[in-house]
């Protein structure tokens, strides 16, 4: 097959989200596939607010950083596949012929529909998130009922947008065990909590940082530990710990075989990857309900589980397991046990299925066995 993933402009930082269409994207190559990965500065659409700024926006983004989309330094992208930069979607998609095309943003099937033609059967949109949480929700949900195949990654996304599309199809995310796993045992961690630091509200941080200063105050030898892309965020007290731009090895040895807890405070998670690899590794996960998590995260068996916006409960759930060892090493063991039955190579195959063929029946989940 010929595969075209069309992604935005990428910042070479890494994000979840495109290590997942990188993942595929070489195990895809790797099949004998020809696979293409264009990076699009803009994709312009009728109700986008102001189209003449957004557009002389777009094209000086595009001037300044376009030598760099021809390398990602974070991700080991397989050299079996093309990299290219187009200005506008428009002139992504041009001869595409054969190719089957996976959209990867909201706005890219918009996009073509309004200024190319209509969507055919080689057309895939791939969601990670509801994308609602950093665009226009009237908007993202147009992109919804779009006459397109879709791919999502979570049982919640599934749910939600077959109310708008009976074209769904759930690939659930996987877990990287051969990144992520157990080296230090319960019994050697300290008092160590973790979590990741963002900037986009949705993820709830704010909440987090608030939820770390309530367990300072009642348990004060407890190390924290952050990371993130950012620069070292000015509020975090001296004595937290902080990663830039940290790699696998170091999340692995230095975030999470060293947390006993991992928080998740967001409002709403597309899947959690972090919270995955950190339960691989051995941490327990104390989150709030925010979809994402749906798929692994059990109430008291496999997770501590609140509602979004509560630091409270999330500081009150992580103290719980931190005053308790026995409930602490129940919730990290069974955890880790849960999110190691989320294979790759199960995931991987599904995706390939529905690219070559599609589900006989829409809206299944395939089980990759």
């Amino acid at each position: 097959m010929k595969i075209h993933f069309m992604m935005m402009m990428h910042d070479n930082t890494p994000s979840g989200g495109r290590k997942i269409i990188y993942s595929y994207a070489n195990y895809l190559a790797a099949k004998g596939n020809d696979v293409k990965i264009t990076f699009i500065a803009d994709a312009p659409y009728h109700r986008r607010r102001f189209n003449k700024l957004a557009e002389i926006k777009h094209i000086i983004n595009y001037v300044h950083v376009k030598s760099k989309q021809k390398r990602v330094t974070w991700y080991p992208l397989s050299n079996k596949i093309t990299l290219e930069t187009a200005l506008v979607l428009k002139d992504a998609v041009k001869n595409n012929g054969s190719e089957k095309i996976i959209f990867t943003d909201f706005s890219f099937p918009i996009s073509y529909q309004e200024h190319i033609g209509n969507l055919t059967d080689n057309m895939f949109y791939f969601i990670q998130h509801d994308e609602a949480v950093y665009a226009r929700e009237s908007i993202v949900r147009d992109a919804w009922k779009l006459n397109i195949k879709k791919i999502v990654v979570a049982s919640w996304l599934k749910n939600e947008i077959e109310k708008y599309s009976d074209q769904v199809y759930l690939v659930k995310n996987y877990t990287e065990v051969e990144k992520f796993y157990l080296t230090t045992p319960f019994s050697k961690r300290g008092k160590v909590v973790s979590m990741i630091y963002h900037t986009l509200p949705a993820k709830g941080t704010s909440d987090g940082l608030q939820a770390m200063k309530v367990i300072k105050e009642k348990i004060p030898d407890t190390t924290m530990i952050l990371f993130g892309t950012p620069d070292r965020p000015k509020e975090l007290p001296d004595d937290y710990v902080y990663y830039k731009c940290a790699d696998s090895d170091l999340l692995r040895e230095s975030v999470y075989n060293q947390s006993r807890v991992f928080i998740m405070p967001s409002l709403k998670e597309g899947w959690g990857l972090v919270a995955t690899e950190a339960m691989a590794c051995g941490a327990a996960l104390v989150s709030t309900y925010n979809g994402g998590v749906d798929d692994f995260a059990i109430n008291r068996e496999t997770a501590l589980l609140s509602e979004p916006k509560d630091y409270q409960a999330l500081a009150k759930n992580t103290i719980e397991l931190l005053d308790s060892p026995a409930l602490n090493k129940k919730i990290a063991g069974n955890g880790r046990l849960e999110v190691n039955k989320l294979l790759f190579q199960n995931s991987a195959l599904n995706f390939e299925k529905i690219l070559k063929e599609g589900p006989a029946i829409e809206g299944i989940e395939l089980d990759g066995n």
